[in-house]
């Protein structure tokens, strides 16, 4: 997928109207078009989408790259396995990190 399909679906628009809100996102930072970073900072400047947690994914141990997206508002940055099966053994943990242990504290007025 490139970033500006991602942006679609977040933004419900281009035929994914219905999509469900997302409750947790991961971004390659290296995506076709968009690159991970610019959504990102979509997202993040966002009132309506910035309290989503966006995981950053990429193959490559990049400290600058690391950097970047934390400045951007990345919740996490994670390397990307090669193994298909690492890979989905990596993004279960996260997301159940992201999802069931993970507790964001209620702020009066925020809604989720």
């Amino acid at each position: 997928s490139s970033g500006e399909e991602a942006l679609d679906f977040i933004y419900k628009r281009d035929g994914y109207e219905n999509a469900p809100r997302p409750g947790l996102i991961y971004l390659d930072i290296d995506m076709p078009g968009v690159n991970g970073q610019e959504v990102l900072k979509k997202i993040k400047s966002d009132d309506r989408y910035k309290d989503i947690p966006v995981v950053m994914m990429t193959g490559l141990n990049d400290e600058k790259e690391k950097l970047e997206a934390a400045r951007n508002g990345a919740n996490s940055y994670t390397l990307k396995p090669a193994d298909p099966i690492e890979f989905m053994k990596t993004v279960i943990e996260a997301t159940n990190y992201w999802i069931y242990i993970h507790q964001r504290p209620h702020v009066d007025g925020d809604e989720r």
